[in-house]
């Protein structure tokens, strides 16, 4: 006899939270990313600043690496918290869009560039194409 009871995966739970909407490797790829943005940013700041202004958001790689070490640690506090970022309360998923922001704003400047690169090339193939006629 089956004396489990079945609930909504929806609903929350004894201390009022609910599943995480971003769930499974999201989280952890915004850790890394943070991560990677503070080393590249203490190592080699000064020379993106010099070289690729741009990705260091006008060459304030300082201001870059801040972003990312403050979303870094909001989201090491978020993950004790929400059982791996599997569970999360209101204010916690407020925390949580306020962390990806952060890494999003940090990253911007070098997702500008690439897409910059990517726009150029398909751009330039267009031409050459165009040319070939």
């Amino acid at each position: 006899m089956n004396t489990r009871m079945t609930t909504s995966s929806t609903a929350p739970s004894a201390d009022g939270r609910r599943p995480s909407p971003i769930r499974g490797w999201r989280p952890w790829l915004f850790v890394l990313l943070d991560v990677m943005a503070v080393a590249w940013m203490t190592t080699a700041g000064g020379w993106f600043d010099d070289r690729f202004a741009v990705i260091t958001l006008g060459g304030h790689h300082h201001l870059v690496a801040a972003l990312a070490a403050t979303s870094f640690v909001i989201l090491a506090g978020l993950a004790g918290s929400t059982r791996g970022f599997a569970r999360a309360s209101g204010p916690e998923l407020g925390l949580l869009a306020v962390a990806v922001v952060l890494t999003l704003v940090a990253w911007a400047g070098l997702l500008i560039l690439v897409l910059l690169v990517v726009l150029g090339g398909t751009t330039l193939g267009l031409l050459v194409k165009l040319a070939r006629r």
